[in-house]
């Protein structure tokens, strides 16, 4: 028995990632397809790898940057309701070159209530395989109409 005496009694460290991940970088995981990080309340930054097809952050009010890798040209599906903090900063990269959403099909951006109208308008029109979207909760002023104006040859393949 002496040596069970030796071992310390305290209990083992226990790490929360959902309560405290704050960072998620995974620019340089070149096989990951698929991400379920909702529900991590204090993810503020997240880094998408270069070939995801799915990505899932619902939940994670706290985030406020989300930026692609090789601009996520093969992303199939982007959810994100409930990241009431993410920007328009995350999205305004879309005119810049930094997103390539040419395969997205599903996007869900319910009460991200940071997001401004104006970036909507200009990224959604250049979305062209856009299948699925969900704006709840977002102040849509010119949004709907941007979309709608937008030629149909150039909204589907």
């Amino acid at each position: 028995m002496a040596l069970a005496s030796s071992f310390p009694l305290e209990p083992p460290v226990q790490l929360n990632l959902k309560a405290g991940l704050v960072i998620i970088d995974l620019s340089h995981v070149r096989q990951l397809k698929a991400i379920a990080a909702a529900g991590l309340g204090a993810l503020r930054h997240a880094r998408l790898p270069p070939h995801v097809q799915i990505a899932g952050f619902d939940g994670c009010s706290q985030l406020k940057e989300l930026l692609p890798t090789e601009g996520a040209s093969e992303l199939l599906s982007l959810q994100c309701d409930g990241c009431w903090r993410l920007g328009s900063s995350s999205f305004r990269a879309a005119a810049d070159g930094g997103w390539h959403l040419v395969a997205l099909q599903a996007h869900d951006l319910s009460w991200c209530t940071a997001m401004h109208a104006l970036t909507l308008s200009t990224l959604l029109p250049s979305v062209r395989s856009l299948r699925h979207l969900s704006l709840r909760g977002l102040k849509l002023h010119g949004v709907l109409k941007s979309v709608v104006a937008a030629p149909i040859a150039s909204r589907r393949r």
